[in-house]
């Protein structure tokens, strides 16, 4: 019995949606999957072996050496392993990495993201990962916490929406712990300097990824990295 071509049709979307799924759901197990960028905004771009690639409606798997790019008016959700949300703003580079380290609990992904310009992290506590962000002039451990990371005119500043982020100096190793509703900064001599209220200018082109959090719902503990 010959369909016809609008049953033809679904049964090829049918049978597409089944094989695709899989592909879908097993994407992040690959070790060179770091994980998945959707864009907000057009104008972002994946660069990848010195390449520039588009991204689709569907969103691209990123791997391990990625940078996404993203021009004056462009932004970008990245999802780490399915559950940990990054939100690039504009006119910034984001390079991503990763390792897998052996413990007693098992094995450890842990990610490395390298920022020109701002994002904010949205972090799930977890036993199985762990996220540094990384800029020209500081390193920031975070682990379960709501945060932002800006970079521009070689200053690192950092605020904490949620939970509670370790900043440390790349040039002498100073470091310091900045609670919720605290920001800091590291200057391009590296110097921390000393905390300060959180600025609401620090969520200018943020807004994509939510609102900032109420006094009464900031906890927060340290974070060792």
């Amino acid at each position: 019995m010959k369909l016809k071509p609008l049953a033809k049709n679904l049964m090829i979307l049918l049978f597409s949606l089944i094989f695709i799924a899989p592909v879908t759901c097993f994407a992040f197990g690959s070790k060179e999957n770091v994980g998945k960028i959707v864009v907000i905004a057009e104008k972002a771009h994946v660069v990848r072996n010195g390449k520039k690639i588009l991204i689709g409606g569907f969103g691209l798997i990123l791997k391990k050496g990625d940078q996404v790019v993203t021009n004056s008016s462009g932004k970008a959700h990245i999802i780490l392993e399915e559950v940990n949300d990054v939100f690039l703003g504009p006119s910034s580079k984001l390079t991503l990495d990763q390792s897998i380290i052996q413990k007693e609990i098992g094995p450890i992904k842990r990610f490395f993201l390298t920022i020109f310009g701002k994002l904010r992290a949205k972090v799930k506590k977890s036993n199985k990962t762990s996220l540094t962000v990384k800029t020209a002039t500081a390193v920031i451990g975070v682990k379960g916490t709501d945060f932002i990371v800006e970079y521009a005119n070689d200053l690192t500043t950092v605020g904490t929406l949620k939970g509670l982020v370790n900043m440390k100096s790349s040039a002498n190793q100073q470091e310091i712990d900045i609670p919720p509703g605290k920001m800091c900064s590291v200057s391009a001599a590296g110097e921390v300097l000393p905390l300060e209220e959180f600025a609401g200018k620090l969520l200018i082109n943020m807004e994509f990824a939510g609102e900032q959090m109420e006094s009464e719902d900031f906890s927060g503990e340290k974070i060792e990295f």
